[in-house]
């Protein structure tokens, strides 16, 4: 069995055909304490590689310099080592793909052994007995997969689980080679199962209200360590495989842990919030690996320029100024003027001319989630004026290392403010992005655990009971952080604005408070299919905005400052929708649409705070959505400019074209005042007094 290994490996040598460059750049090195992702363990003990904003790296198992193994443009991520430690297989993104690739450390040659489009994949894993690589394949957020690919040219791929909506995360190869241990996830639930991989037969190991996951096998197969996590607390399990006793070696407040063991199974190599640990699964004390990464980003200053002879709507209120001119020095605004420009040294500053154009601030996009590929969407949003986005439910890790590579210049894109997971309730609609709390004493050390580790709001989600949301809540607005939620369904709007939350998300949400029993979404207790196809229809009954109890919420939510992020175009009935569902459906549908519109106009109407949002769409559409809906053009630029900085406790920084704030600035042909489709029309986008797109 190892000589087919061994054959195997000889291949990918000889079929290398991409060679990684070890050419750099113009920019500059920096030092990097924390980021860390996937830790895996080289089989002699002696190094760990890692994923590090993006690209694999290695480094000593006890702390010291590391090196990059791999370079170039894509998103690099779980890193697995070969039986003999000559190669690294990993997984690399792009815009529209998943690959799987195995590089060879010593020639650096690398080979794709799989492609797959529009997918992400994930944990990957080696299997000595067959020359076979298993790996997750992760379709949505919903959905992943074990596969297998032999190593060999013509080897074929081969599905080992299935199961629309379940999902394995992680797996843990058995020592024999011939089961695995799998995280199988669905709605609510994560357990551990055995899969025998070759007749893909299962067998559950644990049923427990935990979630279980990043599940590791002891070098004697007798032993499976993981971590299950428990009201937002995290704790590394070790179980007997075969009496299914546990024990736990450590326990903290979430903070995303991922876990490698050492060959001898004494200890294992640990990630836990976003930094490296050593753990020894007797004592359970957990030690600080101090890694050394000189992290390559680019020489990006901020920049100064002069933009002159604009129409200028500056988001603070006031009218607009023709003829105005903005000066940015050193990516903040320094001065606003009209007429005339009288700076000192104008004739060494970088000129553009408005040509009588409209300028604004850059927008912001108030709901984008970034999974899977989404992060390679950033430099579109940043053509389409997007200078600023709020990801309002990402898993921590993943939002924040996003977050940092934006502003490190690693990934060219909009500004991030990211709340981290989804905090909800036992129902757990979002497996890939919750963490799940049914006590309230749950909550105040879950909010200090996220507010530890950088997030920017917290994000509270619909299975959420009303005295675990309070208790949130509360922490919450202690520490300073907004939070945003939707609500609407276990949670009526009321107790959650008397709770203190400061914003509401999706039209569709207020629904809950005021549809008949037979539709209300959620109820405790009841099958996941049932709730998501009565969730369906129940979005598509006609709620009428125009009744006293909802006139009541939203003045209340106007007296105590909670804003609204609508989100309204993804629920649009277009006359495809209403054909594809029916004469009936689709009436209903389409009236239940022209209701949200309504009820958003009437959001602004009381004097609630709009906030711009796609969840997945265009900004442009949701924007033209709010004009069609009778909404004023003043505050549907407000919705995307400001009034996100405002909810953020940022509009001293971002929002407005005044003297102070960073320089953030988009110019459009046409008159978004007159049409709001003219934003479309993007001449000029200035991010930090850069110039990020130009047509």
């Amino acid at each position: 069995m190892l000589r087919i290994l061994k054959h195997t490996l000889t291949q990918l040598v000889m079929l290398t055909v991409i060679v990684s460059s070890a050419a750099v750049g113009q920019g500059r090195q920096i030092a990097v304490a924390e980021g860390f992702q996937d830790p895996a363990v080289s089989p002699d003990g002696s190094q760990i590689a890692f994923a590090l904003y993006g690209k694999i790296w290695l480094a000593p198992i006890g702390g010291g310099d590391a090196r990059q193994v791999t370079s170039g443009s894509g998103w690099d991520s779980h890193p697995a080592w070969s039986p003999d430690g000559r190669f690294l297989a990993y997984a690399h993104s792009t815009v529209d793909r998943g690959e799987l690739v195995v590089h060879a450390l010593e020639s650096g040659g690398e080979r794709t052994v799989h492609v797959v489009n529009r997918d992400v994949i994930g944990q990957i894993a080696w299997r000595p007995a067959t020359g076979d690589l298993l790996f997750i394949v992760e379709n949505n957020q919903f959905t992943a997969h074990l596969w297998s690919v032999p190593l060999r040219a013509d080897g074929k791929p081969k599905q080992l689980t299935e199961g629309d909506g379940m999902a394995e995360w992680s797996f843990a190869l058995a020592p024999d080679g011939r089961q695995a241990a799998v995280e199988w996830v669905r709605r609510g639930a994560t357990d551990l199962f055995l899969v025998q991989l070759d007749s893909s037969r299962t067998q559950r190991l644990t049923e427990t209200p935990d979630e279980e996951f990043s599940v590791q096998w002891s070098p004697d197969g007798r032993s499976l360590i993981y971590v299950a996590r428990d009201n937002g607390v995290d704790r590394v399990m070790v179980r007997d495989v075969e009496q299914g006793t546990t024990r736990t070696v450590f326990e903290s407040p979430y903070d995303g842990k991922q876990l490698s063991l050492v060959p001898d199974g004494s200890s294992l190599v640990m990630v836990a919030g976003r930094r490296l640990y050593r753990l020894d699964l007797t004592t359970g004390r957990a030690t600080p690996i101090a890694v050394r990464a000189g992290l390559h980003v680019p020489q990006r200053a901020a920049g100064t320029l002069l933009v002159t002879n604009v129409r200028l709507w500056d988001g603070s209120g006031a009218l607009v100024r023709d003829s105005a001119w903005v000066f940015v020095r050193e990516g903040r605004i320094a001065q606003v003027g009209r007429g005339p420009v009288g700076l000192e040294d104008a004739a060494r500053i970088p000129v553009i001319d408005g040509a009588g154009r409209f300028m604004l601030p850059g927008l912001m996009d108030n709901h984008v989630h970034y999974w899977h590929h989404d992060v390679f969407d950033a430099p579109q949003r940043l053509a389409m004026g997007i200078t600023t986005a709020r990801d309002p439910g990402t898993e921590l890790a993943a939002a924040l290392n996003f977050r940092e590579a934006v502003r490190l210049g690693i990934i060219e894109g909009p500004d991030l403010y990211v709340t981290g997971p989804l905090i909800d309730g036992p129902c757990g609609i979002h497996p890939m992005v919750d963490v799940l709390l049914d006590r309230p004493e749950a909550g105040p050390p879950l909010v200090r655990a996220l507010k530890a580790q950088g997030v920017d709001a917290i994000k509270v989600y619909h299975c959420l009971r009303p005295d675990v949301l309070r208790s949130v809540v509360a922490e919450a607005r202690r520490l300073g952080l907004p939070v945003t939620g939707d609500l609407g369904s276990l949670t009526h709007w009321n107790t959650a604005v008397d709770a203190g939350v400061t914003g509401l998300n999706h039209a569709y949400t207020y629904h809950g408070a005021y549809l008949p029993d037979e539709y209300r979404v959620f109820r405790e207790n009841e099958p996941d299919v049932v709730r998501r196809a009565r969730m369906q229809h129940a979005r598509n009954v006609p709620v009428d905005p125009n009744r006293p109890e909802v006139d009541s919420v939203l003045a209340r939510m106007a007296r105590t400052g909670v804003a609204m992020d609508p989100t309204l175009h993804i629920f649009a009935v277009n006359d495809t929708a209403r054909r594809r569902l029916g004469i009936e459906e689709g009436e209903r549908a389409f009236e239940g649409w022209r209701m949200m519109q309504r009820f958003v106009k009437k959001v602004v109407d009381a004097g609630v705070m709009l906030l711009a949002g796609t969840d997945y769409v265009s900004l442009n559409d949701e924007l033209e959505d709010y004009e069609a809906a009778g909404i004023p053009r003043d505050i549907i630029l407000q919705s995307a400019t400001v009034n996100g900085a405002r909810w953020l406790g940022k509009d001293a920084e971002f929002g407005t074209i005044q003297p102070g704030r960073r320089g953030h600035l988009l110019l459009v042909d046409g008159d978004p005042l007159s049409q709001i489709k003219d934003l479309r029309q993007v001449v000029l986008v200035v991010k930090d007094g850069r110039v990020v797109f130009r047509r």
